[in-house]
């Protein structure tokens, strides 16, 4: 059974819940309302604070808060968000605190979107709307949602009074993928897909369980509406589909289901081989011809690690244009020389990457910072060495300076003498795993790479 949430983008950030049935039994008149101000009838004893989660932030600087008072300005837009279908039967009310939701801008930083309004029931809300929350919210493409679920409580039974429990939330951040585009003036709508069955489980012991399971719905007319022919320098989206997935022997690439969700695709990789024997997996994304280095601003995706260590990052160039791949004209980023904890597969304790659990490019944890690769992400030169051991190495930025200030070990002499710099052609990106080191398993979604300004989506097909 499924519960959905749908969001309108235009000029005012308004978050909606849809409101419960007429009929259902137990419910106040104030549950299936859809008027600001209204709320519905809570369980006396339930305490929405007994386990609010501090707010999130993503790196050093903290998510902007929109403005709380209501005012359109130019260049902003609106978005509305509602739930419905109610989950397993055999419970009669399920409350929700809401403590946090964040909304992130392609290229750019999370917006805190203040979520006031008291715990709702999420056996009520099924068909009518009922009034959440608003605020003003730019205009422009955004990626990613995130939301703060702080504390669940259920009431069970099948006649008033019920039993009221305090539901055990592991986890409360909901986090999803896709790109939607807040168009100043208008309204667009897209929907997040909640499966109410899924979310909520029963132990051994009667004890709940709350594990969100949602997915982010966007139709054609809530995605990024393109090149509107600016030269590739504002805030619209192109869609990349010269994607290609390769393996070599004792491993494989393959279009599959997310692990979580079996209507969402997502690449699965995989190792199979001994230990040591170099197989790897990836996939494979052809940039617009002319790019250089110079244009590659971020690359990111999403990764869910089953076993061993999480996909790195191949940038392939021919920095002297004979069509020809030189030891020197592919760059590589990996987690091990860029994560929260700084550890490294040999460190110790060694780097540990977290498995079964949808984090972002080389995050350790959700918001660490490291969810994207950047200027100041390091990469070596991947045919002149292992890593920092004996490869060169440096910043992105440093690259693209001509690898000013790039370590390089002195066995490499002058082999990189004005080879890479921010002109160098970029040919591909690749996304790959391998089992130098570990035997490896992931599945990859959510693929996006800025360049020059302009938001590039990989369409998985």
């Amino acid at each position: 059974m499924k519960k959905t949430l749908a969001l309108i983008s235009g000029l005012i950030l308004i978050l909606m819940l849809a409101g419960g049935c007429a009929g259902q039994p137990g419910l106040s008149p104030a549950a299936t309302s859809s008027a600001p101000g209204d709320t519905q009838t809570q369980p006396t004893s339930f305490n929405p604070a007994a386990t609010t989660l501090p707010a999130h932030t993503t790196s050093t600087t903290n998510p902007t808060t929109a403005p709380l008072d209501g005012t359109a300005t130019p260049g902003t837009g609106k978005l509305i968000v509602m739930v419905k279908d109610p989950p397993a039967p055999e419970v009669a009310r399920i409350w929700v605190d809401v403590a946090n939701l964040e909304i992130h801008r392609a290229g750019g930083t999370w917006q805190i979107v203040q979520v006031d309004m008291e715990p709702f029931d999420l056996k009520a809300i099924v068909e009518l709307p009922a009034f959440l929350a608003e605020n003003i919210v730019e205009a422009g493409i955004y990626t990613q949602i995130r939301l703060d679920v702080a504390n669940v409580v259920v009431e069970t039974g099948t006649q008033e009074p019920y039993e009221i429990q305090q539901v055990e939330v592991p986890s409360g951040r909901i986090r999803l993928v896709g790109a939607f585009e807040v168009v100043e003036g208008g309204e667009t709508r897209i929907t997040i897909d909640f499966n109410g069955e899924k979310s909520l489980n029963v132990t051994g012991n009667d004890k709940y369980i709350f594990k969100p399971v949602v997915k982010l719905l966007i139709p054609d007319s809530a995605k990024p509406s393109g090149d509107s022919g600016n030269g590739g320098g504002g805030d619209e989206a192109q869609t990349l589909t010269a994607v290609s997935y390769q393996s070599t022997e004792g491993a494989t690439a393959e279009l599959a289901a997310d692990p979580e969700d079996s209507e969402t695709p997502a690449v699965h990789l995989e190792t199979t081989s001994e230990v040591g024997s170099g197989s790897e997996a990836g996939i494979v994304i052809e940039l617009p011809e002319g790019t250089t280095l110079e244009d590659i601003e971020s690359v990111s995706w999403w990764i869910w690690t089953a076993a061993g260590y999480p996909p790195h990052l191949d940038i392939v160039m021919d920095h002297d244009g004979d069509d020809v791949v030189d030891e020197e004209d592919i760059l590589t980023a990996e987690m091990a020389y860029n994560n929260f904890a700084g550890a490294e597969l040999d460190s110790t304790p060694p780097l540990s990457p977290v498995l079964g659990e949808w984090l972002q490019t080389f995050e350790l944890t959700s918001g660490d910072g490291y969810g994207d690769i950047n200027n100041d992400t390091m990469l070596w030169v991947t045919r002149l060495g292992a890593g920092n051991d004996d490869a060169p190495w440096g910043t992105l930025f440093q690259w693209k300076a001509g690898g000013a200030g790039v370590t390089n070990p002195p066995e490499n002499g002058d082999t990189l003498t004005g080879s890479i710099a921010h002109d160098a052609e970029v040919l591909r990106l690749e996304i790959e795993i391998d089992n130098w080191v570990l035997q490896s398993e992931a599945y990859v979604k959510g693929i996006e790479i800025v360049l020059d300004g302009t938001l590039y989506l990989v369409e998985l097909t």
